[in-house]
């Protein structure tokens, strides 16, 4: 059972491993844009439309400056109010010996590392597209063995059928786990790649970047992270579970069935058995038929043993159930079947 339930809390946990990395990722503002970056910026945005717009003035009126409307409060409109004041009038909260303050040069904005982290884009889905195929292939290993692992604490039977590869049936499940995982590695390379400092501006350039084209917010993508965690995390439990309590079981005095699809074990007597057919294509395979009209046949994921494990397992079936083994080339041959 302990097998069981450490391939249980993978499939729960590991889901989660995007949006807890998503949310804990460094954020931060960008390096200040200079004035010309604002104006070409907001230009793209609204389509090229000017961003303030000319007064009418009257005809009447004689001035030697354009005014221009700007919104209340703003810096523009604080700098023409502090130019509007007679020479000598001291600002509000300053004494007079402000006026013989140097004054102070603006600082040259900040710039960024590079001047677009588009490419990082191309790193990261370069790192996920191989990454999520190997640790797919990883997470497959890891289901075999603890599988395998719990196939052994079954109690003692004469013989066991069980899927000949839990790695290869739970494909799916270890998939989507190596999608999860190798963002994970994807992000953990990019930063050994970028540094600290360009990894964090890179990561704001990045979600900038999606806010500015799709309107996207770190509210609605953690949402999106979250529902694909829950659905990833349920389905791949449920169904590493029923694949892990997959099997049949020939005791010393019943038959003991785990299907796929089964909430429960099916347990039938040796004298419940109506038939025994083995089928020789495309593959020798056994099938069973009971007296409440349900099957069991080997199909593909439980094989047929060969050599002498084939012949104790039909010696056993032929003793205990006391019927004779029908043979046939197709299970519809076989006459009311």
């Amino acid at each position: 059972m302990l097998y069981l339930l450490i391939a249980v809390v993978l499939c729960l946990l590991v889901p989660w491993l995007p949006w807890l990395v998503y949310r804990r990722l460094p954020r931060g503002p960008l390096p200040p844009l200079a004035q010309g970056q604002l104006h070409q910026l907001a230009e793209a945005l609204q389509g090229g439309a000017p961003l303030e717009e000319v007064a009418a003035l009257p005809a009447e009126e004689k001035q030697t400056r354009t005014d221009v409307t700007l919104p209340e409060g703003s810096m523009l409109t604080a700098g023409a109010e502090q130019r509007d004041q007679p020479e000598g009038a001291a600002e509000p909260g300053r004494g007079k010996e402000s006026d013989s303050a140097p004054v102070r040069s603006a600082s040259a904005p900040l710039r960024l590392t590079f001047p677009s982290y588009w490419w990082v884009n191309i790193v990261l889905v370069a790192i996920m597209m191989p990454g999520m195929y190997l640790l797919g292939a990883g997470w497959a290993v890891l289901f075999h063995y603890l599988g395998e692992e719990h196939a052994r604490t079954f109690e003692p039977v004469l013989f066991l059928f069980k899927p000949f590869s839990y790695g290869i049936v739970c494909v799916l499940p270890a998939f989507m786990l190596g999608i999860c995982s190798s963002m994970l590695l994807a992000l953990l390379c990019t930063r050994l790649l970028l540094g600290r400092s360009r990894f964090r501006e890179a990561l704001s350039w990045m979600e900038g970047y999606v806010n500015a084209r799709s309107g996207g917010s770190l509210d609605r993508d953690t949402r999106v992270l979250a529902v694909f965690a829950v659905c990833v995390s349920a389905l791949s439990t449920l169904y590493v579970w029923q694949v892990m309590n997959w099997y049949l079981r020939f005791g010393e005095d019943q038959i003991a069935i785990k299907r796929l699809l089964g909430s429960g074990e099916e347990v039938y007597s040796y004298a419940d058995v109506d038939q025994v057919v083995l089928t020789t294509w495309p593959k020798e395979q056994l099938h069973l038929r009971f007296r409440n009209g349900r099957t069991w046949e080997t199909d593909d994921t439980f094989h047929m043993p060969q050599g002498p494990e084939r012949a104790r397992l039909l010696d056993l079936l032929q003793g205990k159930t006391g019927k004779p083994i029908i043979h046939a080339r197709l299970i519809t041959d076989v006459p009311g079947w």
